[in-house]
């Protein structure tokens, strides 16, 4: 089971982090600014790992997959289960061999990431190599606002601890401040960004931190790494039609009529019942890990389970072998002490009077193929984890007269999905419908709303700005409006 659940997680992980963003270039100007610095963390940058000549330590090429699919094939023709799996086992070791540890936590390859060890006017040709989408879209506005001299770029190996990470990030912030002659930094942290951000918090305190935006965070985890990394597979005809029909939105009307015949008749829900079925009958027999040195050692992936699923991911995946991965285990242990402090971070920035904001985007379909795949989130994080404990209804759905039953209109969305008030911080949030995972390309609406809050000098809330109500919509233009009743 576990070698299967590895194959997933390496498949689910290669679609999430590979959405595509697009920006718009654009010469920045001078600016005068004698203000605090903006430190821009960065999120799972899945395909930036690298070797030291520079070409990508993970590869996705006709080469790598084709001797694979054939292999699979043939053995569905002959009806052999257990050479479907080990076909599906041998392509994903070859896909991600590159990035497996030891079980002392050493790349077994060396393995690269670009780094960003001073301000960015010091790499004039980031933007023409990087793009401005996502974090590099807050980043190239926040270069207009200050400019370069005043912007740093926090990247890392996200197969990393957020212990370590949080000493990088430590390490660059001291830099910034230095370079900069200022006492603080203003921090805007995307998807596991916000993870690290709140381990540097956890690990080196409040006193460099003048704000804190967190856009599209993993603070409270992630149900897709959870399920994983408990064995909760579940493959559901409803949650794959939604995904599947969301995913050709965009096609022409005979590629989603085709999709739509697929989705609403009984062939999906007969391959779902397969694959059901496979799963369980094979339990024992793949029971090894397969992938578990590569990305189940990777500590980054573990700081996005939720709180609530940790412990029994640890048993999941490493019961029966505490000896050997005595290593592994301990950094767990230490990884789930920062984990349970989540709250007590925040609540301590906030008790400083450091100004917060979280951005949750909605509205796409998660990860069709496990237990909670049928979450309302943003295709890569639910709600529930962006907007730290906010209520949504199952994607596709709306909230019922129970959920709503004494809630204050004020903190329900105007399409009935999100109820705000169960968040932990319900005026420092906001919700985006129809923006995609940290959907900050330069240019957009979502970039200058991010600015504003980077750019504060005040706690900011859903109520003191008309452009930024709580609930917003992002339209095709990549304009933020208000939402509206549908």
């Amino acid at each position: 089971m576990k070698k299967f659940i590895s194959i997933l997680l390496s498949a689910i992980l290669v679609f999430a982090c590979m959405i595509p963003a697009f920006a718009t270039e654009s010469e920045s100007a001078e600016v005068s600014y004698d203000g605090e610095p903006v430190v821009v963390v960065r999120g799972f940058d899945f395909m930036g790992l690298h070797y030291e000549d520079g070409s990508p330590a993970l590869t996705f090429t006709f080469g790598n997959i084709f001797p694979g699919v054939v292999k699979l094939l043939f053995n569905m023709m002959l009806f052999n289960e257990k050479g479907m799996v080990q076909a599906l086992v041998d392509t994903a070791n070859t896909l991600f061999g590159p990035i497996a540890a030891d079980h002392e936590l050493n790349s077994l390859e060396n393995i690269f990431v670009d780094t960003y060890t001073t301000s960015m006017d010091e790499y004039p040709d980031f933007f023409d190599k990087k793009g401005r989408g996502a974090e590099e879209g807050i980043l190239a506005t926040a270069v207009d606002s200050v400019g370069a001299e005043n912007c740093f770029f926090f990247t890392y190996d996200w197969r990393k601890s957020p212990r370590v990470l949080a000493a990088e990030l430590n390490t660059l912030i001291e830099t910034a401040k230095q370079e900069t002659g200022k006492d603080k930094v203003r921090l805007v942290s995307a998807s596991m960004g916000t993870v690290v951000t709140s381990a540097y918090m956890y690990y080196y305190g409040y006193d460099s931190v003048y704000n804190c935006t967190f856009v599209s965070g993993a603070l409270n985890g992630i149900y897709t790494i959870g399920d994983l990394f408990t064995g909760n597979i579940l493959f559901d005809a409803d949650m794959l039609g939604n995904f599947l029909e969301n995913a050709v939105s965009g096609q022409n009307v005979l590629v989603k009529t085709l999709v739509k015949l697929l989705t609403r008749g009984k062939l999906l829900g007969i391959v779902c019942n397969f694959v059901n079925s496979l799963v369980d009958e094979h339990k024992a027999t793949v029971f090894d890990a397969g992938l578990r040195d590569s990305f189940g050692l990777a500590m980054g992936i573990w700081s996005m389970c939720p709180e609530a699923d940790f412990d029994e991911a640890v048993e999941f995946m490493f019961g029966g072998h505490e000896d050997e991965y005595e290593t592994v285990l301990n950094e767990l242990a230490e990884m789930r002490t920062f984990l349970f402090a989540t709250e007590d971070i925040v609540d301590g920035a906030i008790a400083r009077d450091i100004p917060v904001a979280f951005l949750s985007n909605y509205n796409k379909p998660m990860t069709p193929v496990v237990a909670r795949g049928n979450a309302q989130g943003d295709a890569v994080i639910e709600v529930y984890g962006t907007s730290f404990y906010g209520t949504a209804a199952t994607f596709g759905k709306t909230l019922t007269e129970e959920d709503l039953a004494g809630v204050a209109a004020e903190f329900i969305s105007p399409d009935n999905i999100i109820n705000a008030s169960t968040c932990r911080y319900p005026a420092y949030t906001w919700f985006i419908k129809d923006a995609a995972h940290v959907a900050t390309q330069y240019g957009s609406d979502y970039a200058a709303f991010v600015d504003y809050l980077v750019m504060s000098d005040t706690q900011h809330t859903v109520y003191d700005n008309a452009l930024y109500p709580r609930f917003m919509q992002e339209d095709a233009n990549l304009s933020l409006i208000p939402a509206i009743a549908e």
